[in-house]
């Protein structure tokens, strides 16, 4: 019975780490904290960063991440959830207008 129990739970661990690795990691991300919109990782313009601020300042967003993950050859958002629908509408249509946007993966 241990032994069926140590198998299974190798084989989920090695699909967990298959799946770890073979996810899509993302392009850039973006904190807001307190407000104030910072990219962490990869690189955006500062003009993508003013932006993103200022819609969550006019909508009251202060906390939240921001993410570009691959989406076929585009760069897509996602949000953690303390970014309203809202806001994340408003922010897909500052993204698909800015410059950044226009970026390509190969």
């Amino acid at each position: 019975m241990m032994v069926r129990f140590l198998q299974i739970l190798v084989v989920l661990l090695l699909g967990w780490g298959f799946w770890q690795l073979c996810r899509p990691r993302p392009t850039f991300a973006i904190r807001l904290k307190q407000g104030v919109a910072q990219a962490t990782r990869g690189h955006v313009t500062a003009a993508f960063l003013r932006d993103i601020q200022e819609t969550c300042r006019a909508l009251g967003v202060t906390d939240g991440v921001i993410q570009g993950k691959p989406r076929g050859d585009r760069i897509g958002l996602e949000f953690s959830g303390s970014i309203p629908p809202i806001c994340q509408q408003r922010l897909r249509n500052l993204w698909a207008n800015s410059r950044d946007s226009e970026r390509r993966l190969v």
